[in-house]
């Protein structure tokens, strides 16, 4: 874990999202969700430093239009919320149960 890269600017961050949810391109899309997962990655406390940014629910809100590769990556990040820093995001998993039902 590198402390020196902790998340510390909000504004960019929330600029960050807004870019995400308001671009259809899915090569900055896809840029963003892979900048995401290098900064929980980097230092998982980053997840729960913006966790109420809710940048996490926003990728997995609209994985029905990603491409399949950027599905696979919003998974991964999945993943390593999981398996690597031990910890259960309930509502985004209820929300991509709710996706993939129906």
């Amino acid at each position: 874990m590198n402390a020196d890269l902790t998340i510390k600017n909000f504004q960019a961050f929330a600029a960050v999202k807004s870019i995400f949810q308001s671009t259809n391109n899915m090569f900055v899309k896809g840029k963003i969700i892979a900048m995401i997962e290098k900064l929980f990655a980097t230092n998982p406390l980053n997840y729960f430093i913006v966790e109420e940014m809710a940048i996490f629910p926003a990728f997995i809100n609209v994985i029905e239009t990603l491409s399949q590769e950027l599905q696979v990556q919003v998974l991964r990040i999945l993943r390593f919320i999981i398996s690597g820093i031990s910890y259960v995001p309930m509502a985004e998993l209820r929300s991509l149960s709710a996706i993939y039902q129906g």
